[in-house]
């Protein structure tokens, strides 16, 4: 997320969070109940029902940013925790994506469908890019497509009906967020050559 989003949303995420901590929920839980909240997000988007698609994306995208937030406010971050929240968002992520190309399908699009396949393997991509400059010892959190932007961009582009803007948007600048951080994890690692 990028540091202007972040200010934005941490002080709601935060209370929201602290309530959550107050009635006994765990960060695992909130994972899974948005991983869970995202298949029916794409479900109703392969249907072609895109607004109520958006609506039910945006709800359970938000159980993303509560669950780190309340593993934090409970000390209870934890390499499991972490793990379990990176493979359901690739899930998750994945199942968005399949909806649209489902969606394209039945309307027998296929512009609709190639630009859902290179946003789905843009956002693979940037996922990965992340994963594999930390497995190195290098965190490069930069991007202008992160998760955060791909979900704004995903959200206001099924409610608009303007599925194939956004699909583009995500694909080009998905490619130019891997340039980025192929480039900051080169200087970084290349400093310590």
């Amino acid at each position: 997320m990028t540091p202007f989003l972040r200010r934005i949303s941490s002080g709601v995420v935060n209370t929201i969070a602290r309530w959550l901590d107050r009635i006994g929920i765990h960060p695992n839980t909130l994972t899974l109940i948005g991983f869970m909240g995202h298949f029916a997000a794409a479900w109703l988007v392969a249907k072609g029902n895109l607004v109520w698609g958006a609506v039910v994306l945006i709800f359970f995208g938000l159980f993303d940013t509560l669950d780190g937030a309340l593993a934090r406010i409970q000390d209870n971050v934890t390499q499991f925790g972490a793990f379990l929240d990176s493979m359901c968002d690739r899930f998750s992520e994945a199942a968005i994506f399949l909806g649209i190309f489902y969606h394209f399908d039945s309307l027998d699009s296929s512009i609709g469908c190639l630009f859902t396949l290179l946003a789905m393997v843009g956002s693979i991509l940037v996922s990965y890019s992340r994963a594999r400059a930390e497995a190195v010892g290098v965190f490069p959190k930069l991007g202008v497509m992160t998760r955060v932007e791909r979900y704004i961009v995903l959200a206001l582009t099924l409610l608009l009906n303007r599925l194939l803007i956004g699909l583009a948007a995500i694909a080009i600048f998905g490619l130019f967020t891997i340039g980025q951080r192929i480039w900051f994890v080169y200087h970084q690692l290349g400093s310590r050559d």
